[in-house]
C-alpha cells in the first residue's frame, strides 16, 4: 500500500525538473502578476489623465456668453444741459 499512495502522489505533481522547479515556477508567476499589475496601472493612469484632459478641454472650450439685465441708459448731449450744469464749482477750501 506505500507503494500505491507514493505513485499518486507523483502522478499529481509535476516531478519534470528537479525538486525546487516549483519554487522557480512560483517566482516566475509573481514577475508575471507585478508585470501586470504595472501594466494595468500605467493603462489606468493614461486613461484616466486623458479623461481629466477632455474635461478641461471642454470646459475651456465650450463656455457661454454672460448677459446681464438689460438697463435703460439715457444718454445726454452736452450741448442740451443748461450751462450751469456744466460748470463745476471749485472745490472748497478745507478748514483749518
Amino acid at each position: 500500500m506505500p507503494f500505491e499512495t507514493s505513485q499518486r502522489r507523483s502522478l499529481g505533481h509535476r516531478s519534470s525538473g528537479p525538486a525546487f522547479s516549483s519554487f522557480l515556477e512560483r517566482d516566475a508567476l509573481r514577475e508575471k502578476r507585478r508585470k501586470s499589475r504595472r501594466n494595468t496601472l500605467l493603462v489606468s493612469l493614461a486613461v484616466h489623465g486623458l479623461a481629466l484632459a477632455a474635461v478641461v478641454f471642454y470646459s475651456l472650450w465650450d463656455v457661454d456668453e454672460l448677459w446681464g439685465p438689460s438697463l435703460k441708459v439715457k444718454v445726454y448731449s452736452s450741448k442740451s444741459v443748461p450751462a450751469a450744469v456744466l460748470v463745476t464749482p471749485a472745490p472748497a477750501a478745507p478748514r483749518k
